[in-house]
């Protein structure tokens, strides 16, 4: 990995291009943001939407507001074949084709067979995040001082045929690199492990790392996550929640994703990696909601000859990389993260501390490693929501939506991180970096929020740049 990215003029242009459609997308999108969603009182969302369930049809005949108006609702059967598509703004679109099987369902007591019927269902649905920086004396790793962070398509839902399916499918530019960054498929209800998923996403490893890109805190994990945790691989995986939903614990095997814009920059390994949450505190259903979540995480990894390598920039991805081990040959990892989250009402602190040991035939082991530490603030009184399937935070749940329309303040956020990397151990002189960035975060409503991050950084290593500070702005849209 190149500690330093020259200016590319293909990539420019590719990067002007993203951002110019960015722009009318993005316009697009809040265009439609008086009628998308009218002041209401939110719920705590999951990390992802729910990709089975169908938006509510508007049925009344009474004349409707200006949101249900632009909703489109249609039902057709012909003969035993049942047709759903329904269009609700910001929530989506759904579909659904399902036929019931005519004779008794010799499976019926088994959720993991299912022979009554067959069944297509699902949602569509994108994620838009533009970015731009002011990185002050630092050279943009692009070559440009703003970014197409990301745009992505999916398609998730469920499969029916014989076996219960849920399936992702998601296209993704990812600052300007094609990929499919989270596309699984999953067999559902299966007895002891919960369920069998399969594909390219994000290793269960860690908090900030299992969360989504949408739900981080600040606009880029922390330096130790983004260099120490395994990102996105290809693999498979076992797990469930348990302990009446308190607990989930999730095991799998992977190897390297396609491209992955964060996590550890090892490149050709297989790696086991276990994760293991549960609530020590749980009263979700308090009017001034309380959790403490606690976890543990262990990952092996056997490298071939591409060997093992940590890398970071200073929490900007528009930043170059300013430490890095360089590629570690014939390493073997052992990493490990436990973490810890603790939230009432409108407050929350959060910490992970992330080490890894490499081995090396006829040479010293290795050690790297870091944590961070964080405290949020809500200021409009929101709470973090609390996903129980997977273990992890999610992004807040306005209680009075912005509209241009009705007004509204949305949900405000204030938050404070500091994190720690050492990179450097034995003859490997991979540099320390600590960083301390500040955030300010306004959700409009669920699905559009904006982010500014202010982010000072000292580096001990082997790049010229030893002191950093740097401002750096997003807009992101999920629907």
């Amino acid at each position: 990995m190149a500690a330093y990215s020259s200016p590319d003029l293909q990539n420019g242009r590719r990067v002007r291009l993203g951002a110019g459609l960015t722009g009318i997308l993005l316009g697009l999108s809040l265009g439609l943001l008086p009628a998308a969603q009218e002041p209401q009182t939110q719920t705590p969302k999951a990390s992802e939407p729910a990709a089975t369930q169908a938006p509510a049809a508007t049925t009344s005949s009474t004349p409707q507001p200006e949101s249900d108006r632009r909703r489109i609702d249609v039902e057709k059967k012909e003969g035993d074949w049942h047709w759903t598509f329904k269009w609700q703004a910001w929530d989506g679109m759904y579909f659904a084709v399902r036929k019931p099987l005519k004779g008794e369902d010799p499976f019926k007591k088994l959720d993991y067979f299912d022979l009554s019927k067959v069944k297509f269902s699902g949602r569509f649905g994108g994620r838009l995040m533009l970015d731009a920086a002011a990185l002050g004396d630092l050279p943009p790793s692009g070559g440009n001082d703003y970014e197409l962070r990301k745009f992505s398509f999916y398609m998730k839902g469920e499969l029916v045929l014989l076996f219960p399916f849920s399936y992702k499918l998601q296209i993704d530019d990812v600052a300007g690199n094609l990929t499919t960054e989270d596309t699984w498929i999953r067999w559902d209800h299966l007895p002891y492990v919960g369920g069998l998923k399969i594909g390219q996403y994000g290793v269960p490893f860690g908090l900030e790392n299992s969360m989504t890109g949408f739900d981080v805190t600040m606009m880029e994990m922390s330096s130790s996550v983004t260099a120490l945790a395994p990102g996105t691989n290809y693999g498979f995986q076992v797990g469930r929640d348990f302990a009446k939903h308190r607990m989930t614990w999730a095991l799998g095997v992977f190897a390297p994703a396609s491209y992955s814009a964060t996590g550890d920059q090892s490149k050709d390994y297989a790696r086991g990696v276990i994760r293991l949450t549960g609530l020590a505190v749980d009263h979700l259903d308090q009017d001034v909601p309380e959790y403490l979540h606690l976890g543990i995480s262990g990952s092996a990894l056997a490298s071939g000859k591409s060997g093992v390598e940590y890398g970071s920039r200073p929490e900007a991805h528009l930043a170059p990389y300013l430490v890095d081990t360089g590629h570690i040959p014939d390493g073997r990892a052992t990493q490990a993260d436990l973490e810890v989250a603790w939230v009432k009402g409108p407050f929350s602190l959060q910490t992970e501390f992330l080490g890894s040991e490499v081995e090396r035939p006829g040479l010293p082991t290795l050690d790297f490693g870091g944590y961070y530490l964080m405290a949020t603030w809500s200021p409009t009184g929101e709470s973090r929501p609390y996903d129980r399937s997977g273990g992890v935070l999610t992004g807040l749940a306005p209680f009075r939506p912005f509209t241009f329309k009705h007004g509204g303040p949305g949900a405000w956020e204030l938050a404070l991180r500091f994190s720690h990397l050492d990179l450097s151990d034995k003859e490997i002189r991979g540099g320390r970096m600590n960083t301390m960035t500040a955030g300010v975060s306004w959700y409009m409503n669920v699905h559009a929020k904006v982010m500014l991050n202010y982010v000072h950084g000292k580096i001990d290593g082997p790049t010229p740049y030893k002191t950093v500070n740097l401002f750096e702005f997003r807009i992101a849209i999920n629907i």
